[in-house]
């Protein structure tokens, strides 16, 4: 097979009851030139062997990890590991809409840095989908508003450019919320973004996962000053808040 141009990145702990399905909604996409990027947290499940039956062994890269580092350090190492022009991330607790998922997010990404599409939630407790709130934002330069609001992309529903940025920083493995700093670290090197509210993906919410323990209220706000702080720290202050000066967000 010939070098894909996306991988998938999927950093996941004991999710093995959800990776048939996760698996599952990549090998129907319509649009087939990628490749999966599986990292294992030291998983006490089955996890590794569902993926690796699942998916087939040409389009499919696993690491496992013999100790559990954490899913931010495992988020800087995809990152960085990815060799192909396009990354995107799927959760092994999550799943993608529909068979064009991965087609929107490539053609929507066709002359930009990023995409960014929209998702929905699914209550795993209550068997029902609820709207997530939209962060189709409409500015083509979203570094500014990232900064201040703490918000981010959907983890699922994002596709973006590597070779904006090659290598990310080592500061996004010191937070918990390793997709915000990713992302905030990318739109920092990012000028063009596009937008749509196409639902990309599926977030399951279940009882382990970590959107109901750390991506509310106060530990929202915690977590998100933590990487600015972090971003800061790396970049330096003056060079940071030029940039916040100087670059308002068109609005598209």
């Amino acid at each position: 097979m010939m070098k894909p141009i996306v991988t998938i990145i999927c950093v996941s702990r004991n999710n093995a009851r959800f990776l048939k399905q996760f698996a599952e909604s990549i090998a129907k996409q319509t649009f087939q030139d990628w490749k999966v990027l599986f990292i294992d947290d030291s998983s006490e499940d089955e996890s590794v062997e569902v993926v690796r039956k699942a998916l087939p062994a040409d389009r499919l890269q696993i690491i496992e990890s013999e100790s559990r580092l954490g899913y931010p350090a495992l988020m800087e190492m995809a990152w960085n590991m990815a060799d192909t022009e396009l990354v995107c991330f799927l959760d092994g607790d999550d799943y993608w809409a529909s068979e064009h998922s991965l087609r929107y997010m490539v053609e929507g990404c066709e002359g930009h840095d990023a995409f960014f599409g929209s998702a929905i939630f699914y209550m795993q407790s209550a068997g029902c989908y609820l709207p997530c709130s939209s962060r189709c934002w409409g500015f083509s330069d979203p570094f500014p508003y990232m900064f201040r609001t703490g918000d981010s992309p959907f983890t699922l529903s994002a596709i973006f450019r590597k070779s904006v940025m090659p290598k990310c920083s080592p500061f996004v493995r010191r937070f918990s919320a390793a997709d915000y700093s990713l992302f905030l670290e990318f739109a920092l090197h990012a000028r063009n973004v596009a937008y749509s509210k196409q639902v990309i993906g599926v977030y399951r919410r279940h009882d382990t996962n970590i959107t109901l323990t750390t991506h509310t209220g106060a530990r929202f706000l915690h977590r998100a000053e933590e990487c600015r702080s972090g971003l800061i720290e790396t970049y330096g202050r003056d060079f940071i808040f030029n940039q916040i000066k100087h670059r308002q967000g068109d609005f598209l």
